[in-house]
């Protein structure tokens, strides 16, 4: 709990008004718009917690992104409020994964859990075509403590209160 009583946030949150160009003709969003919001989250999420990790150094360490999934389980239109919620799922030596929940807040308050997503990251250095595997940056995983997702997490836990967000 917090000074204000509202529980502690669950995860970096991005907040997402979805807007009629990302949606098809029958006003649906597929999946690759989602699998964007995720990068977004994530690029966000970099910027506000570990803004060295994007240095743009030609030989070093960069994090590329080895696999992507999102799992669609309600159908979102637009202008609908989204919140994407992203957790450290895991946290290696040289690679982590991101999970991600995309949380649909109605007027009246109650959420669905409208996709499930994660990514796969890998941290590489060395010059193009020669890069190799390294560590992650030290401020990246420090970043992410806060974020760990629990393993057994209750999805019920992960679509509570609204937590601090990022525009």
């Amino acid at each position: 709990m917090t000074d204000t009583g509202a529980p502690a946030p669950v995860g970096f949150e991005y907040r997402h008004t979805v807007a009629f160009a990302e949606t098809d003709l029958c006003g649906r969003v597929d999946h690759v718009t989602f699998t964007r919001w995720q990068a977004r989250c994530q690029e966000l999420f970099l910027r506000e917690h570990a803004p060295g990790v994007l240095c743009d150094e030609i030989d070093g360490p960069r994090l590329f992104t080895q696999q992507v999934e999102c799992e669609l389980l309600a159908p979102v239109a637009p202008l609908d409020e989204i919140r994407i919620r992203l957790t450290s799922a895991d946290v290696g030596h040289t690679g982590l994964e991101l999970a991600f929940d995309h949380v649909r807040t109605a007027e009246d308050g109650t959420t669905t859990l409208t996709a499930r997503g994660r990514q796969r990251i890998v941290c590489m250095s060395g010059r193009p075509g020669e890069a190799v595997p390294t560590f992650l940056p030290d401020a990246l995983v420090r970043a992410l403590e806060p974020y760990r997702r629990a393993s057994d997490a209750d999805p019920a836990q992960l679509i509570g209160p609204l937590a601090g967000s990022t525009p």
